[in-house]
């Protein structure tokens, strides 16, 4: 804990241990801070362990008062001879502690390497997510007074130095090696994309692989979900409600498992209901929705969101079904609609991970739930949303496709409720297949 209150400190008293981590102090950096000092006085204190006397922060600062001293440059401050220097004390449980308020201090250096910048931002966040199960890059990035974009493409930076990514090192700055990475995800994605696309099924017999809880399948009604959930806020909801359109009356072309799905005006704005007043208490201030729509109930829809405080995107996220298998509303009045919309809202100051098309052709494949989305389009538009910091939610998962597509962009956590017992354990029985080849494969 750091004491709020400033102490005169004796500067020649004050230790800087053997192990601080600062590599060089540039000799003219120091003679720049020292004319700064004396023309302007001291503006941010140094940091001192209270127990041990010795030097946290400000390495640079207590050597330009010792600069000034042994110059014997006039002193205009209260400073006594450049003998005294304004200082905070801390108190610190831990070693770690200690080292991260120090990273914290150094990000204001100007002679930090882009490589050491991203290693330190990389190691505060991490730190400050052991202590907050909450905590997020957007948190990372107020606390340093940057961007949650920009941190976003620094953490992801930082790990792949951290890796050992052998392009990272080609780098000059943070924005080319996140250029690299992008392009290399671009490649990696399209080709994961269309490998989906040709794959009918994923094996049915399990991979013995040790598989970690963070994904899962649960058959549990959306309002018991509500109030028993404890773990981390969400920061990203699918949702893909029953329409509210009465599909018993439309031409679907495959008929199956449709007359046992609920899908009355009733339930689509009971779950609408949960949605937009229980359920905010397991949401994050700052968050994104992709919320599946029927024109039959745009406008409504729209304005009891806008209403609750989310701001809706003019521009749909849009699925063409490339095989032409589309809902038929009256035959003798339209077309076949082959495209399905999805909205996409968001509160908060929550950025989008990544500009992706807004829209995505797909065949209309049904191997679990006779609604069930193509994982493939799913997982283009998540790039929107998902990174390692998204925790994802789907009220009414299915086939459990979104949580699967989440999983594989990697989410932090991603559930998925449904309230059909066989479909519940089929999707995660699916699910826990493509973790275990996912993992098997490397």
């Amino acid at each position: 804990m750091i004491e709020n209150n400033t102490t005169m400190l004796r500067a020649s008293e004050i230790k800087i241990g053997a192990d601080r981590q600062r590599r060089a102090i540039a000799e003219d950096h120091i003679r720049d801070l020292a004319q700064s000092i004396q023309t302007s006085g001291l503006i941010h204190n140094i940091i001192v362990d209270k127990t041990t006397g010795q030097l946290i922060a400000g390495e640079c600062r207590l050597r330009a008062f010792e600069l000034l001293r042994s110059s014997e440059a006039p002193c205009p401050w209260d400073y006594d001879a450049w003998n005294l220097i304004p200082a905070r004390l801390a108190e610190f449980a831990t070693q770690e502690e200690i080292e991260i308020v120090e990273l914290e201090e150094n990000l204001k250096r100007r002679d930090l390497s882009w490589q050491e910048s991203a290693n330190a931002i990389l190691r505060i966040h991490k730190f400050r997510e052991t202590q907050s199960e909450e905590w997020s890059g957007n948190d990372t990035g107020r606390l340093l007074g940057l961007s949650s974009q920009h941190v976003s493409k620094i953490l992801q930076v930082g790990r792949a130095i951290e890796a050992a990514h052998p392009k990272i090192k080609e780098a000059k700055g943070i924005s080319e090696a996140y250029n690299i990475l992008w392009r290399e995800n671009e490649r990696t994605v399209a080709n994961e994309l269309g490998a989906l696309d040709a794959i009918e099924s994923v094996k049915d017999e399990p991979i013995e692989v040790e598989i970690p809880a963070n994904a899962l399948i649960l058959n549990t009604p959306f309002e018991q979900f509500i109030r028993e959930y404890s773990g981390p806020k969400f920061n990203f909801i699918h949702c893909d409600f029953p329409y509210g359109i009465n599909h018993e009356k439309t031409d679907q072309g495959n008929r199956a498992g449709w007359d046992t799905y609920e899908d009355s005006e009733e339930t689509y704005k009971q779950l609408i209901a949960l949605l937009l007043g229980p359920a905010q208490s397991i949401l994050l201030p700052s968050c994104h929705i992709m919320f599946w729509f029927s024109m039959n109930y745009y406008e409504w829809t729209k304005t009891q969101f806008e209403a609750a405080g989310w701001v809706v995107e003019p521009y749909p996220l849009i699925w063409h079904k490339s095989d032409g298998k589309g809902i038929l509303p009256d035959p003798r009045r339209g077309p076949r609609r082959i495209y399905e919309t999805a909205l996409l809202m968001h509160r908060g100051d929550r950025p989008i991970v990544k500009a992706v098309a807004n829209l995505y052709s797909a065949p209309n494949r049904k191997e679990i739930h006779m609604s069930e989305k193509p994982e493939s389009m799913l997982r283009h538009f998540f790039q929107l949303f998902v990174d390692e910091n998204s925790v994802v939610l789907d009220p009414t998962c299915g086939s459990g496709t979104s949580i699967r597509a989440a999983d594989a962009l990697g989410a932090k956590v991603s559930i998925g409720i449904e309230i059909n017992p066989e479909f519940a354990q089929a999707a995660q029985h699916k699910l826990d297949n493509a973790r275990a080849l996912r993992m098997a494969a490397g």
